[in-house]
Parts: structure tokens; C-alpha cells; sequence
């Protein structure tokens, strides 16, 4: 499912994988393949309508972030990662650290019914994910908005 090009070292690391209830596969992971800098990351996402034979290309689905922010204290991000999909979309927790610290949050990745991808020799069309879904999360938004929160409900308790 990875699509970056190989030979460009980059790490792909805490992946976690869905099954939707019609069996649609998603998956998602940290990807260092945004930065020449291993310890920056960001959150990327594909699927599979046939059982993972073939996968969607890789989307960006987050800001690049430091995953060692929190070090000595912390020797590493917390591996709060979960996804459970539904015919209507997908619910992510992942961690990370775009408000200065070590953090959980949360991504709804929303499935359109209008939309369908078809395979070639395919006679029945499958509702897929929307591939614009995840480029209309505003990074910087997300990233001032996680820095603003400090110590509200947005921010894990963990």
C-alpha cells in the first residue's frame, strides 16, 4: 500500500488497519517521506475494495510534525492509535505534536456516496473514499488550533 518511491529511506511506522463492514480495507500510518528529517512525520491514509490486492494512492492526510517533541521526558510518541470504519466513513485516533507536545487527536475520514471508484474489467461500482476529503483539512488550521487548545477538551487526558 506504500507508494512512496523506493530507495528514499524514508519510514513508514505505527499503521493501524480498518475493515468496514462491506469489507472496504483502510489504512493508516506515519510517513516520513514529507521531510529529509526522520524524526518528522505525517499521517497518511489508503484503501482497498478488493481485499487489498490493489490500494488507493497515499494521501497526506495531516501537517508534518515532530515525533520526538517530548523527549528526555518522554522517549517516544505514544502509540494511541485506533481506526474503526463504517459504510459512512472511518474514525481515527493518532498521536501527535503540533501544539508543542505529545498529544492524541482525532480524524473523521468521510466515505461519498456519489462518488464510486471502478477498476478496469469491473461490473459493479464501490462507494469510495472522497480523495479530496482529506486535502480539505486546513494543516495550519489544525496546527494553530491544537496550539490554542493548551489544556481543553481537544488536548487527550492521557
Amino acid at each position: 500500500m506504500n507508494d512512496d518511491p523506493p530507495g528514499n529511506h524514508a519510514w513508514q511506522w505505527f499503521g493501524t488497519l480498518s475493515v468496514a463492514p462491506d469489507g472496504m480495507l483502510e489504512a493508516a500510518w506515519n510517513d516520513t517521506r514529507a521531510s529529509a528529517d526522520s524524526s518528522m512525520s505525517a499521517l497518511y491514509y489508503s484503501y482497498s475494495l478488493d481485499g487489498g490486492v490493489t490500494w488507493s494512492g497515499n494521501e497526506q492526510a495531516s501537517p508534518v510534525w515532530n515525533s520526538r517533541i517530548g523527549w528526555p521526558n518522554q522517549q517516544k510518541i505514544g502509540d494511541y492509535y485506533h481506526m474503526v470504519s463504517d459504510t459512512n466513513g472511518a474514525d481515527l485516533a493518532w498521536s501527535a505534536t503540533f501544539n508543542g507536545e505529545q498529544d492524541v487527536y482525532y480524524l473523521r475520514i468521510p466515505r461519498i456516496s456519489s462518488a464510486f471508484c471502478r477498476r478496469p474489467g469491473q461490473r459493479l461500482r464501490a462507494p469510495c473514499r472522497d480523495p479530496q476529503s482529506l486535502r480539505l483539512l486546513d494543516h495550519d488550521r489544525l496546527r494553530d488550533a491544537a496550539r490554542a487548545a493548551g489544556t481543553r477538551s481537544s488536548r487527550s487526558t492521557t
